[in-house]
């Protein structure tokens, strides 16, 4: 028998800019498994969580998700809504939130919901 351990830290990419819709957007890869919030994980509104360069992730294992896979859980942030349509131009406002990221392979299992791979970036102010 042979065992391979292979370091797969938690990294943030990025799309190449001629990707217009992903740009100034980061999304999460371990090894070669790219992640996936999913709404049923992650509340609503998943359009509105920002990730920085620095935000840090931590590698998690649940038997019972999905059949049994590992996920990451880290602390983000997300715009506060005013709830109104249009506002003046003013720095936006947010909160900490915690995120559950599954592989993408496995998305779409258990309840319907929106689904991002791409999470805005946050500029550090």
């Amino acid at each position: 028998m042979i065992t391979l351990n292979l370091s797969m830290p938690v990294e943030k990419i990025m799309a190449n800019p001629q990707v217009r819709q992903n740009i100034n957007k980061l999304a999460l890869q371990r090894g070669p498994i790219v992640y996936c919030l999913e709404q049923v994980d992650n509340k609503d509104d998943l359009f509105s969580l920002y990730m920085s360069k620095d935000d840090k992730f931590t590698i998690h294992y649940d038997q019972s998700l999905l059949g049994g896979c590992a996920y990451l859980k880290g602390t983000i942030k997300k715009v506060v809504s005013t709830h109104q349509l249009y506002n003046k131009v003013t720095p936006l406002t947010y909160e900490s939130t915690t995120i559950k990221a599954i592989p993408y392979a496995l998305f779409a299992n258990r309840q319907p919901g929106d689904m991002i791979i791409w999470i805005n970036r946050r500029c550090q102010q």
